[in-house]
């Protein structure tokens, strides 16, 4: 079974915020809005600025608002983007609900967020977002009847 990952207004202010910056970043380039120095830049230079805003920009994109959570036989896949981590059902220990999604390892674009605690060679954790979260949280309990459910 497959979760998409919920987007609250919180990231979509955050990429208009990043969207911003990086056209004024890309406007003042073009349009040599430097009164420092008078550098014409030729036209190529312009092109590939635009290219790799663009592509920069998409890629983003990409990895934060394609976030999916699958459930396979044996572990749990995390995916944004190109990015994939892998958490075996049998190495959870606990799910903690947070709002703290700017800090540590995270496949998240929403503040109403779970924490999955994971033993590996110390207790690490995953921080994710499904849309679904009691839905998410049976497969969890399903997949693993020893997982601690911390509400």
């Amino acid at each position: 079974m497959t979760f998409r990952s919920k987007v609250d207004t919180f990231f979509k202010i955050i990429f208009l915020i990043i969207l911003i910056i990086f056209l004024i970043i890309f406007l003042v380039f073009l349009f040599n809005i430097n009164t420092i120095s008078h550098v014409q830049y030729p036209f190529i230079w312009k092109t590939i600025v635009l290219v790799t805003f663009v592509l920069g920009y998409c890629f983003l994109l990409w990895v934060f608002l394609s976030v999916k959570y699958i459930f396979n036989k044996d572990h749990l896949l995390l995916q944004g983007g190109p990015f994939k981590n892998r958490i075996s059902y049998d190495r959870m220990v606990k799910v903690v609900p947070t709002n703290s999604v700017l800090t540590g390892q995270a496949r998240v674009s929403s503040r109403d967020a779970l924490e999955i605690f994971y033993k590996d060679k110390v207790i690490k954790s995953f921080k994710v977002s499904p849309q679904c979260k009691n839905e998410f949280i049976s497969l969890l309990k399903k997949q693993n009847p020893n997982l601690k459910i911390i509400n």
